[in-house]
């Protein structure tokens, strides 16, 4: 069924992309700490921009595939 896939699919990709995602928040993170405050604000923004793209794909994109697959 469509929810036995998507449950696969979290359990054997989901780590990676939460992984993934963790090391880029840490790395533009770091950014945060910079003098130079356009600098700052780069890191702000990226960090917020992938924070954002995590939860949709853990929490939205499976609900659209669920939903549409029907």
């Amino acid at each position: 069924t469509v929810e036995e896939v998507l449950f696969r699919t979290m359990a054997t990709s989901g780590r990676g992309v939460v992984l993934s995602s963790l090391t880029l928040l840490l790395g533009y993170g770091a950014l945060l700490f910079s003098a130079f405050e356009p600098v700052r604000l780069f890191g702000e923004l990226s960090g917020v921009a992938i924070g954002c793209a995590l939860v949709a794909q853990l929490v939205l994109l499976p609900a659209v595939l669920a939903k549409l697959a029907k």
